[in-house]
């Protein structure tokens, strides 16, 4: 990895199967991120996301640590980017209290 792909894509959490774009990102260029490089499919828009692994029909998507989506065509490869037309919405349930390992107190609000 050459010091050019610094802060070009991140990874929020660790069990993510998506990279963020930080800057514009080119067709057939090669990012990395925690010692692992992606060649990209097509040019990826900074801000958006590309897959870190091939996936199936069915597949989960992950981010901020829970499923947020599924894929919808027949594959995904590494590299090509996470659009509407290839994934749908799909929730997982989770405990927001401990989602990352944070202890955390909500001031109960009443309503009249």
């Amino acid at each position: 990895m050459n010091g050019s792909n610094k802060n070009k894509v991140i990874k929020i959490h660790p069990v993510h199967n998506v990279l963020v774009a930080l800057a514009d990102l080119l067709q057939d260029e090669v990012v990395a991120n925690e010692n692992v490089s992606y060649k990209l499919v097509k040019p990826i828009p900074a801000k958006h996301k590309f897959f870190v692994q091939d996936l199936n029909q069915g597949d989960e998507i992950k981010m901020y640590g829970v499923t947020v989506g599924k894929v919808t065509t027949l594959a995904v490869k590494t590299g090509e980017q996470m659009t509407v037309h290839k994934v749908k919405h799909a929730a997982e349930l989770y405990n927001y209290k401990n989602l990352y390992g944070i202890q955390t107190n909500f001031p109960i609000i009443l309503m009249n």
